[in-house]
């Protein structure tokens, strides 16, 4: 079941889209020791080897430093999850999803180091803006009053911040866009409507690179609906 905010309500607070999706969280994982700094780094952890053949070797040697300064939160964790799975509980969480504002600031660049078929590796520079933490805020809150108003408990955590500022339960969708984005005037994009690089005439992009905005879905289905927009208009304008 997913849920997003009315678009009256985005209007009138001035909000990026966002939407949310009940997922089973054993009662563990809503306490306290969940969120804590070293709840975090084992999340991050089991993240790092879950999905990255090639890992950040300082980000994995960081939060594993954090678990062992924190040895005995660690032992209390490992604790909550054993005794929560042994019983039965009415809880689920709630994962958010929410449109982040175009940031010119974040950038992706070619890194001087190789993959293994020789091509360099990009460097991602992720940048998070006050907007977009005051848009999570007012989300939640909108949120709490809504089931607060149905009777239903609702416990929300505040967001919280590493020390580089970085929120300590956010993760990126992996969905990074915009760096090709599409403008009819050159100097505020890189292709035009139709999907066409400005100044060169025959060197198209199909990709979320050219969306102006983000949106808070995943965005597959955007670009296949793109390609095949963008094969209709080749065919139509060379064959």
């Amino acid at each position: 079941m997913a849920f997003s905010v009315k678009e009256n309500i985005l209007r009138e607070n001035r909000l990026t889209n966002a939407a949310g999706f009940f997922i089973h969280r054993s009662w563990n994982k809503i306490q306290d020791e969940y969120v804590s700094t070293v709840g975090i780094a084992i999340q991050n952890v089991f993240d790092i080897f879950r999905h990255h053949k090639y890992p950040d070797i300082k980000y994995l040697i960081k939060n594993i430093f954090i678990i062992l300064k924190n040895f005995g939160g660690f032992i209390q964790y490992l604790t909550q999850i054993m005794t929560s799975y042994r019983k039965n509980n009415d809880w689920v969480g709630i994962h958010s999803q929410f449109e982040q504002v175009p940031n010119p600031e974040s950038r992706i660049t070619l890194s001087s180091r190789k993959n293994e078929i020789g091509q360099p590796n990009i460097i991602i520079d992720w940048q998070l803006t006050s907007q977009d933490f005051e848009n999570m805020n007012i989300y939640h809150t909108k949120l709490k009053q809504s089931f607060d108003k149905m009777g239903l408990p609702f416990k929300l955590f505040p967001i919280e911040f590493e020390n580089g500022g970085y929120p300590n339960r956010l993760i990126s969708g992996k969905h990074h866009m915009g760096t090709t984005r599409m403008n009819i005037d050159p100097k505020l994009g890189v292709v035009d409507e139709n999907c066409k690089v400005h100044s060169i005439s025959n060197l198209y992009i199909s990709s979320s690179s050219v969306f102006p905005t983000s949106g808070q879905a995943n965005p597959t289905m955007t670009i296949v609906a793109l390609a095949l927009k963008l094969a209709d208009h080749i065919k139509s304008s060379y064959f």
